[in-house]
């Protein structure tokens, strides 16, 4: 391919691979090991094109293990922050990570007989590809990668070498993204939120960098088919910011099962390349034929009709269907396309929202308060075990007892049921509230309004979460009653929040605005003027902190995010400082990363979280929890964000969220507290629904707030 000599526009792929073949030619490398050639290659490379004049534009920056031909590092060359978006082990940390765990690598497991590709047998360069073979006891595993143009294509081929058929039982691929929180300065630019969808043929990875701004990486399938996800690396010791809660650990990408007769072969196929955000990113997946599915909703009631669409490149007999919602509950829906090829949708049908609402209530009362008397817990709505069908009693021999206890986040069955009771008349749920609220006023009070996480006053550190979530409680009950002492109780357990706690800490569900709003009805104006002083002082303090948010029980998350976007949200309505707006419009990247776009009730527009399962579980399993009720204050920021700008895609948004999140809810009543996602994590096996029902109610309540206020 002729080009002129100083050429200054970016050559296209074709050209590229020509100017590396002939580079080939020119440089001979045929004596140099594996990780020489691409060294040298990188290098020389450079010097060839400036001897010849050619500028040319690559696409990835990458570096191998030169012992087990996996990824090393994979950065965008015009990345100005010239992010890793993964890891591996040769980087100093996460310490956790083996060799046979990093991109590229995989294991399988056919009957009882497990086995792995670690170390090539034979490695080369062909054509611009590189091509790793590995050998196992079943298999032939051929590796190839090419980057054309702005792909980065890897084909993983496996071919039964025994003579017999195989069943491969399970099939994983090492993907180690960069998704964990060492700190929010790390993250906003150096980390990424990795949205997975296990669509069989049409499936993808999307990494997003968390601080919304792009470049972003995308990975595609456009051979083979992923039919589910695995973590690694949870809960392990040691590993500083890299442990606990604050990684996301190993991911490994599953395929379904496979059958292969003596010398077949099965092929997988992906493409990465880099992209804007998510309609760029679906832009390009459709070209290399990704067919996506959309519905207008994930939750449904029984008999409901609801469309969904198809989207391709290629000719679809029906673009537009109605999902079957005969029958309850949740549905995986296949759907085929193309030549033999399928993919899914996964929805929920419910006989009603108000149903599953009402329902919960009524268990909640029934069920899970606390009326022995003689116990000090007395009126406490507790943690209930599905499994046994009793509240749960003794806690010491759990993981973090105070995350199943009487209070903390479980006040938030108190605070819904407030809500519910606005719009809905009971004297038996009222009774059984009152018996609550004056548990919490004398139990986990103090006379002077401080807030402790249980009865007894003991706790290793003071938790700051805990005051807005009971001054919340005092503000429903000031709507519910009418009573000025609930919203002076509202004001003292604010202003205590303040005095132990300052303005740098950035609790969850701080209730600004209505409470403005009510202290003002009730002619509180010296009360409201106070509480105006110190939200506009912790307002400043968020404005000043911008993206890079303070550690809290988790260095970074959504629910650190999403309850500063709120906040700004609610300060810039109640003072019209467009300074809130801006911070709020800006934050607003941020929050928007944690959250995903697949056709899966489970995971479209619920935010990443995992580490609940964990913390507040019987099983106590790391990983996704997907959803998990705090995925509600994105919808509660997104409501108000609508509000504040006009702009309803985000309160549709909004909506989304909420219904999504009723799949933690049963017809009967029962509830559970996390449903943990990936097929398996740590080699223990997921997709289920926690026995506990623990603190999944403040997902009604927002459910309440979004949907009975417009």
């Amino acid at each position: 391919m002729a080009i002129p000599c100083g050429c200054p526009y970016n050559i296209s792929e074709i050209a590229i691979k020509s100017i590396r073949v002939q580079f080939r030619k020119y440089v001979c490398f045929q004596s140099l090991g594996f990780k020489s050639i691409l060294i040298m290659e990188k290098i020389s490379l450079l010097a060839f094109v400036l001897m010849f004049g050619f500028s040319i534009k690559a696409q990835f920056s990458i570096t191998f293990n030169n012992k087990t031909g996996a990824i090393s590092s994979i950065v965008n060359p015009i990345d100005e922050y010239k992010m890793n978006w993964i890891f591996s082990s040769t980087d100093s940390i996460p310490t956790y990570q083996k060799e046979v765990q990093d991109w590229g690598m995989g294991k399988y497991s056919i009957a009882s007989e497990a086995g792995a590709w670690t170390i090539p047998i034979d490695k080369s360069t062909t054509n611009n590809t590189a091509i790793l073979q590995y050998k196992t006891k079943h298999l032939a595993v051929d590796i190839e990668r090419l980057e054309e143009g702005k792909y980065l294509t890897e084909t993983f081929h496996f071919r039964n070498t025994t003579d017999k058929t195989i069943t491969i039982d399970s099939l994983s691929i090492y993907t180690p993204f960069n998704d964990n929180y060492p700190d929010s300065k790390t993250c906003a630019t150096y980390r990424c939120n990795v949205h997975i969808w296990p669509g069989l043929n049409s499936s993808y990875v999307n990494a997003i960098r968390m601080d919304g701004e792009g470049p972003h990486l995308g990975l595609v399938f456009t051979k083979g088919a992923m039919g589910s996800y695995s973590i690694e690396n949870r809960g392990v010791k040691g590993g500083g910011n890299y442990k606990g809660s604050n990684t996301r650990g190993t991911i490994l990408l599953n395929m379904p099962t496979i059958s292969l007769k003596p010398n077949e072969e099965y092929t997988v196929q992906w493409k990465l390349f880099w992209h804007n955000g998510w309609n760029d990113f679906f832009a390009i997946a459709k070209t290399l034929g990704f067919l996506r599915v959309e519905a207008d909703k994930y939750v449904m009631n029984q008999n409901e009709s609801v469309k969904a669409k198809l989207d391709a490149n290629i000719t679809l007999k029906n673009k537009i269907f109605t999902l079957p919602t005969a029958q309850l509950g949740e549905h995986s829906m296949p759907i085929k396309y193309g030549d033999n090829k399928q993919t899914l949708i996964n929805y929920l049908v419910i006989s009603s929202p108000q149903n599953l609402i009402d329902k919960r209530v009524h268990f909640i009362v029934d069920h899970q308060q606390m009326n022995d008397t003689n116990d000090p817990r007395y009126g406490a709505y507790m943690v209930y075990d599905n499994e046994v069908d009793s509240i749960l009693i003794n806690i010491n021999h759990l993981v973090s007892p105070l995350d199943r206890n009487e209070g903390r986040e479980r006040l938030g069955m108190g605070v819904f049921i407030a809500k519910w009771l606005q719009t809905h008349k009971d004297s038996s749920i009222y009774q059984s509230l009152l018996r609550y609220v004056s548990f919490v006023r004398n139990k986990l009070q103090a006379p002077d309004y401080q807030v402790f996480s249980n009865v007894t006053h003991k706790e290793r550190r003071h938790r700051g979460y805990n005051y807005p979530w009971v001054a919340d409680l005092y503000l429903q009950m000031y709507k519910l009653t009418g009573q000025t002492n609930f919203i002076k109780d509202y004001y003292f357990t604010i202003e205590s929040f303040y005095k132990h706690c300052g303005y740098q800490f950035y609790a969850i569900g701080i209730p600004l605005q209505e409470g403005i709003v009510l202290l003002k009805k009730a002619g509180l104006q010296n009360e409201c003027d106070t509480l105006l002083s110190d939200f506009i002082k912790m307002g400043d303090c968020l404005v000043k902190n911008s993206i890079y948010y303070p550690k809290s029980e988790v260095n970074y998350e959504q629910s650190i995010v999403a309850p500063s976007v709120l906040f700004l949200l609610e300060l810039f309505t109640v003072t019209k400082d467009q300074k809130y707006l801006e911070e709020a419009k800006l934050q607003m990247h941020s929050l928007e990363a944690f959250s995903g776009k697949q056709p899966d009730v489970h995971l479209n527009e619920i935010a990443i979280r995992h580490w609940d399962g964990y913390w507040f579980g019987k099983r106590a399993s790391w990983g996704e929890t997907m959803p998990q009720y705090w995925s509600t204050l994105t919808a509660i920021a997104y409501k108000k964000y609508y509000e504040c700008t006009s702009d309803k895609s985000f309160l549709e948004r909004a909506n989304r969220i909420v219904e999504n999140n009723l799949l933690n809810f049963k017809e009967d009543g029962r509830a559970s507290c996390a449903y943990l996602y990936p097929l398996t994590v740590n080699g223990k096996a997921g997709k289920f629904y926690d026995p506990f029902a623990n603190d999944q109610d403040w997902a009604l309540f927002y459910y309440l707030q979004i949907k009975n206020s417009h």
